[in-house]
């Protein structure tokens, strides 16, 4: 069975190192945006800095966006 929540853009979190964290290709709407997070393995620090890619899968275009601090 298909996955009928596929959403146009597709967004992947990375690491500043360029390492792939997660990704989601469910949002449905820009507030979504919001909510996205990674997880770690236990014991694992997590990075200073992180940043996204969205891929529009219709235009075939990635935007990647400035680095983001993860600390609180």
């Amino acid at each position: 069975m298909a996955n009928t929540r596929l959403s146009r853009t597709w967004v992947d979190i990375y690491d500043s190192r360029g390492k792939r964290l997660y990704g989601f290709c469910a949002l449905g709407k820009p507030e979504d945006l919001s909510k996205i997070w990674f997880a770690l393995e236990e014991g694992i620090v997590p990075p200073s800095y992180v940043y996204i890619e969205m891929n529009d899968r219709q235009t075939n275009t990635k935007y990647k966006s400035n680095l983001a601090d993860t600390t609180l």
